[in-house]
């Protein structure tokens, strides 16, 4: 019953590959980031990358609006918590310059210079004004708008915060952000999501594939090894039925239990299921000693004695 209850449930195995569920639930790292996490609104953080495939096209009107766009977008996901990106900063830079003319002497410029918007807002620079926004942040800030923007000013990257969530959830939400920014994506742009930790957690369908493949491979192999060392395939059979039995009930209580399985649950997973194989290579062969010399009750007896 609690065999075939198991088994059931082997369906809702799960896979995780998050830092946090390698580390100890009491271990000081783990605190540590999760303090971090809720303070900065998560750990994780991913980069898309807008080319807009011509120089100097990043300071572009119509560039700009479509960061913004995707920065709207972005936001409106509940699970992402901060987003930073070349508009915004613009935006940030072009506001402090309206209020800088609108407390001078040249306040009546301010109409000529600004963009109609609501404060707050990410808002786009007139022309007038960008080509000066753009070498104020080259000039006094070189370092910071090198993450943003690279040296032709023509590809940006954006820089997107999430918060804590199962890594198959992670995975999900980027392809989601990409998939709608595709859609309303200009023909002469390109997006590309770069490299993070998300490309290792999109590989956790392959642990859960990969963990099943190995024990369903491995069970040929085994019961040929049992059957040239015990030569009996009776022997043989019950061995392997037993182990993989057990396999399979271990593998259906993750389930059942919601436990998340990643890389080294997964190796270790492999690791018992070889010991248990030696272990009943070693009961079986010391049955068969005392089976030589006593009856079959006193012969289990014995071997449960002699290996505890």
């Amino acid at each position: 019953v609690i065999f075939c209850a198991a088994v059931l449930h082997i369906h809702k195995i799960k896979t995780d590959e998050r830092i946090l569920q390698y580390l100890p639930n009491k271990s000081e790292m783990k605190e540590g980031l999760s303090i971090l996490s809720d303070k900065f609104g998560g750990i994780h953080m991913f980069k898309i990358e807008i080319d807009s495939n011509k120089l100097n096209g990043a300071n572009d009107a119509e560039f700009l609006a479509y960061l913004i766009e995707i920065h709207k977008i972005t936001e409106k996901h509940k699970k992402v918590s901060a987003v930073y990106s070349y508009a915004q900063l613009v935006s940030q830079v072009n506001e402090k310059f309206i209020e800088a003319i609108d407390h001078s002497s040249f306040s009546f410029l301010k109409k000529v210079v600004s963009a109609e918007s609501k404060k707050g807002e990410i808002q786009i620079p007139s022309p007038l004004v960008m080509s000066t926004i753009s070498n104020v942040l080259n000039i006094y800030n070189p370092s910071g708008i090198e993450l943003l923007l690279d040296k032709n000013s023509q590809k940006s990257t954006m820089f997107i915060r999430t918060k804590d969530m199962p890594s198959e959830e992670y995975v999900a939400l980027i392809n989601e952000i990409v998939s709608e920014s595709e859609k309303i994506k200009p023909k002469a742009y390109k997006i590309n999501l770069l490299e993070g930790i998300h490309e290792y957690m999109a590989k956790e369908n392959q642990i859960k594939e990969s963990l099943i493949y190995s024990y369903i491979s491995s069970i040929c192999p085994i019961f040929l090894m049992l059957f040239i060392l015990f030569r009996s395939v009776t022997v043989s059979l019950v061995l392997v039925i037993i182990n993989a039995a057990a396999v399979a009930m271990m593998l259906g209580f993750t389930g059942y239990m919601g436990i998340s399985l990643n890389s080294i649950t997964v190796l270790a997973g492999s690791l018992a299921f070889g010991v248990a194989v030696d272990d009943s290579i070693h009961l079986i062969n010391q049955f068969q000693i005392y089976r030589s010399k006593m009856s079959v009750e006193e012969a289990i007896k014995g071997t449960y004695e002699t290996k505890n």
